[in-house]
């Protein structure tokens, strides 16, 4: 008496009724169905979106018999939204499943469903060497894509490097060297940025230690006799650490290790004599002077 009926495409359908009463007797009527088209819902969204970046949804959906009047969007967090272009910050990365359903002047419905991957960004980090004035840095980067998202995570492929000192170095090495000349504290910053372009900055504050300033006399000699040699380094006050070793060359072949040494030439001449000290923070400072042995009359 009162069926539905499913259309399989779209159309204008002539339907006919008949009804018989139980004397046999019979009525006729028919009436004009349109099916209308369904519009074409469709959307897309921005490119590799990473987390804390927000996402915009662009709707490109098409009517076809009726206009659009009405968007439903469900971002697959929980969270709706039913402006025709909406923006939209998920919470945390992931895979999610977003549909969008539209709705025409016809009342037809359709949807749309894409699947938007929120990367997470890289977990930035590096070490430093111990650093002296006048002496490389080794800054090594511990960078590594997000452990907890294996399956969507990027592969760092990009540092970029700011020293502190008003020098910076880009975007290719993962291990950089770098050689500071005034002495205190610099804030490194590195951002880590994997194949899709996600980043992150972190930073960390390294101290450059002052050198010893290297200095020695000695006595002019005659020949056979022994030289003295009396160290008077210093360290730079109130940042530098005590002298620990003292390195002497003799320029004959001989060497000391010893703070104020004596040391016989055996023969006369001009000595080039050089001095390296090193402190407890493996700082160095360096300096030679000219040693002249007198022949005898």
């Amino acid at each position: 008496q009162n069926p539905t009926h499913t259309y399989a495409q779209a159309g204008i359908y002539n339907v006919a009724l008949t009804v018989t009463d139980s004397n046999g007797c019979q009525g006729y009527d028919t009436n004009t169905v349109i099916v209308d088209t369904l519009p074409i819902a469709q959307f897309n969204f921005t490119d590799t979106i990473c987390f804390g970046d927000s996402t915009y949804f662009t709707d490109l959906s098409i009517s076809t018999s009726g206009t659009i009047i009405s968007w439903l969007w469900d971002f697959g967090d929980g969270n709706t939204s039913t402006n025709q272009n909406p923006i939209h910050l998920y919470g945390s990365p992931g895979t999610y499943t977003v549909i969008l359903t539209i709705t025409d002047s016809n009342t037809c419905v359709n949807t749309d469903t894409q699947t938007v991957i929120v990367r997470p960004n890289p977990i930035a980090a590096f070490t430093a060497t111990n650093v002296c004035v006048g002496f490389n840095t080794v800054l090594t980067s511990t960078s590594t894509p997000d452990p907890n998202y294996p399956n969507i995570a990027g592969v760092i492929n990009s540092w970029d490097w700011t020293f502190g000192d008003g020098n910076s170095y880009g975007n290719d090495s993962s291990i950089v060297h770098h050689g500071y000349t005034i002495y205190g504290p610099y804030l490194v910053t590195l951002i880590a940025t994997d194949q899709y372009g996600c980043n992150t900055t972190w930073g960390d504050s390294i101290y450059v230690n002052p050198g010893p300033i290297a200095s020695f006399t000695s006595d002019t000699v005659c020949e056979g006799n022994p030289t003295t040699f009396t160290d008077q380094s210093t360290i730079v006050p109130p940042l530098g650490i005590g002298i620990q070793t003292w390195e002497w060359n003799f320029d004959d072949g001989n060497t000391s290790t010893q703070q104020n040494p004596t040391h016989t030439y055996a023969q006369a001449g001009i000595y080039n004599v050089a001095l390296t000290v090193t402190d407890s923070n493996g700082c160095q400072g360096y300096d030679t002077n000219t040693v002249i042995v007198d022949t005898l009359p």
